[in-house]
């Protein structure tokens, strides 16, 4: 790898204002001025506007160019960013001269993974940057930001330098006898208990942001025609679904993100209740409504006031009873056919009342749907963990209360301590094994 100098785009394929393309290695500036058919000194970090030829001195446009010197770059190694048009054709002839050049086309991620492995960065932020990259909301950038700035790392480093340095005062207890004082299993059982609990409060972070990044799952149920695609449409404030009066239009389960208050909700509409399998549509679509109910933190269960309850009525109620459902009456804005308080005392819940057509009572609804989700955490205490990280940290974990919950020996002890750093190392890539790394950034995008 140190001898490769690799290219590719870093900016997305297609049509638009600028496109960059990226070099990184030690061949980079060779690379530069074969490019702009000069040699001439190029100071790092200085914006030059330079015209480009292939290897036939056919011009390539004009573009920036800046160069970086090892190890003042992103990669650590010599690296040349030229700005150019971003028209495809274009940046195609570019990254081929450059490979006509000397260069090689870069894998995926190719680019922060040698920022790793050359000390720019640890494995935890190499990983927050694909986060921020591909990120779908406010939340989920704001902690790949945090963790690339650090927070995270900071954590487990402490968490390290701890346990490393029991380890340290144990084995040298064992090794010289005569001139270390024995570690006091009280003086042990107190750094342990410490970083144990700093660990589990770094895993009851995951769980707390990851429910929250990935919002709530609201599903909308209930017999045909109450108003599903209806409210499905206010809440997402436009026309996502056809509203009919035929009964049964929404035949498929129909998904959207949408923010309540700041809280991300994936948004779900079912074909409803569907009792008599008719063909095989009424048999995928009923199918799938169960799927959508019983994955579903929250679901809307909606009635018609203005039309007597009847068996489908009765059928929906059974298929939510167990699960965590807000009773909405829709259409209040009609005379309703039958005793609210009847309905109440059959589901065990007050009905929250509402009308699709003059939207009375939604901003109520969203209140309740997001009740729950008050206590959102701050953009500044939050932090990215992957599912890899957390199950080192479980790893790292459940060592250490080995050593608490049973009668340990020092050699033991030192020996769960060495495992239990090992974990830890192998999240901010302290030791890390080549197929992991490659497995890791296989999943970033290209050029970066």
């Amino acid at each position: 790898m140190e001898n490769e100098t690799i290219v590719n785009i870093s900016t997305p394929k297609g049509f638009g204002a600028i496109g960059v393309v990226r070099i990184s290695g030690s061949n980079s500036l060779y690379i530069l001025k074969k490019l702009i058919k000069k040699e001439i000194e190029i100071k790092p970090r200085f914006a030059y506007h330079f015209f480009l030829y292939d290897n036939n001195g056919n011009s390539l446009g004009d573009s920036i160019t800046i160069f970086y010197k090892s190890p003042n770059s992103y990669t650590g190694e010599d690296v040349v960013e030229i700005q150019t048009f971003s028209s495809p054709v274009l940046i195609d002839r570019i990254i081929t001269t450059i490979i006509e050049y000397g260069g090689s086309l870069s894998k995926p991620g190719e680019f922060t993974e040698r920022a790793f492995l050359n000390g720019k960065i640890d494995l935890i932020s190499a990983q927050a940057i694909n986060k921020i990259v591909f990120s779908s909301d406010l939340y989920e950038l704001q902690s790949s930001i945090n963790t690339l700035e650090g927070k995270l790392t900071k954590k487990v480093k402490e968490v390290i330098e701890d346990l490393n340095t029991l380890r340290i005062k144990i084995e040298g207890s064992i090794s010289f006898p005569d001139d270390v004082e024995e570690v006091r299993e009280d003086e042990i059982q107190e750094i342990l208990a410490k970083n144990l609990k700093k660990i589990e409060t770094i895993l009851s972070k995951y769980e707390d942001e990851k429910s929250f990044i990935e919002g709530i799952k609201l599903t909308i149920f209930g017999k045909a025609n109450v108003g599903k695609s209806s409210l499905f449409n206010i809440l997402m404030k436009e026309e996502r679904v056809i509203v009919s009066e035929i009964p049964g239009t929404t035949r498929d389960v129909i998904k959207e993100k949408i923010y309540i208050e700041g809280v991300p909700i994936e948004i779900i509409d079912t074909a409803g209740v569907i009792r008599k399998i008719k063909n095989s549509l009424d048999k995928i679509a009923q199918e799938r409504s169960e799927k959508a109910l019983s994955s579903s933190s929250i679901i809307l269960l909606l009635f018609d006031q203005s039309v007597p309850l009847d068996e489908d009525d009765f059928y929906a109620i059974e298929k939510v009873k167990d699960k965590n459902f807000i009773p909405i009456l829709n259409k209040n804005d009609l005379p309703s056919a039958f005793k609210n308080g009847d309905l109440e005392k059959l589901i065990g819940k007050n009905l929250l009342s509402i009308s699709c057509l003059t939207k009375e009572g939604i901003d109520n609804l969203k209140i309740k749907i997001t009740e729950n989700y008050q206590n959102k955490p701050k953009l500044n205490e939050i932090f990215y963990i992957t599912l890899r990280e957390k199950n080192l940290l479980l790893q790292a974990k459940n060592l250490l209360k080995e050593i608490l919950d049973n009668k340990l020996t020092l050699d033991e002890i030192s020996i769960n301590l060495q495992d239990s750093i090992k974990n830890l190392k192998l999240i901010i890539g302290e030791e890390f094994d080549e197929n992991t790394i490659n497995e890791i950034f296989s999943n970033f995008c290209i050029g970066k």
